[in-house]
């Protein structure tokens, strides 16, 4: 994962090799796992398994120069 920056709005945009993402589901339907399997360009608030959102399992930051 690697830090792009934030588009006009302020959202925080990153690149990485995802093998899958997942969708909260509705009602009985639970969440739903979409197989991406590429490099793709997102900003941090898609969901994971367990219903959090991906930003908020942040825990740590490095930094290349």
């Amino acid at each position: 994962m690697l830090y792009l920056g934030k588009d006009d709005r302020g959202e925080p945009h990153i690149i990485h090799a995802a093998s899958s993402r997942w969708f909260p589901g509705e009602g009985d339907e639970g969440a739903l796992k979409y197989y991406t399997r590429r490099v793709t360009v997102d900003d941090l608030w898609w969901h994971k398994s367990d219903n959090g959102r991906c930003i908020d399992g942040l825990i740590a930051i490095g930094g290349l120069r």
